[in-house]
C-alpha cells in the first residue's frame, strides 16, 4: 500500500500508511515525505546548528550531466542522494577536497623540523568518477 501523504493548508503534513513494507516501499515513502517537506520547509542556507545525517566514508559517484556534474552519496537508510553541481561549484568542491586532504596529511607527517611530505590520503568510502 502506498502511503497517503498530503500537505495541509496550515503547513503541516498528514501521513497515513499501514501494513508491511519492503525496503523499496520505505524508500518511496521517504521520497514522498521529502517532496512534501520541501513544500513547507524553509531550510537554512547553512547546515550549522542543524541536525545532519552523516554517513562515514560514504560511497560516492559523480558523472557529467550536460554542462553540469551530478554528485551522489549513498547514505545508510536513505540510499543514494545527490545534487547537480555547476562547473564552477564542482571545481570549487574539488579544490577544497584536495587542499583539505593535503593539509591533513601534511599535519600528520610533519617532522619536528617542519618539513612535510604531503600525499593524498586514501578514503574508506571510495567513489567513482565517470
Amino acid at each position: 500500500m502506498d502511503p497517503e501523504i498530503s500537505v495541509n493548508a496550515d503547513g503541516t503534513i498528514s501521513v497515513r500508511m499501514s501494513g508491511t513494507f519492503t525496503a523499496d516501499d520505505v524508500r518511496r515513502a521517504i521520497e514522498q515525505l521529502c517532496q512534501a517537506r520541501a513544500q513547507v520547509a524553509q531550510d537554512p542556507t547553512s547546515p550549522e546548528g542543524q541536525r545532519v545525517l552523516l554517513a562515514e566514508d560514504a560511497p560516492w559517484f559523480s558523472a557529467p550531466h550536460g554542462d553540469r556534474s551530478n554528485f551522489l552519496l549513498r547514505v545508510p537508510g536513505l540510499g543514494w542522494v545527490g545534487t547537480l553541481l555547476s562547473r564552477s561549484d564542482g571545481l570549487r568542491l574539488a579544490h577544497y577536497l584536495v587542499g583539505h586532504q593535503v593539509n591533513v596529511v601534511a599535519a600528520a607527517t610533519a617532522s619536528p623540523a617542519g618539513d612535510t611530505q604531503p600525499q593524498l590520503a586514501p578514503t574508506g568510502g571510495g567513489g567513482h568518477l565517470h
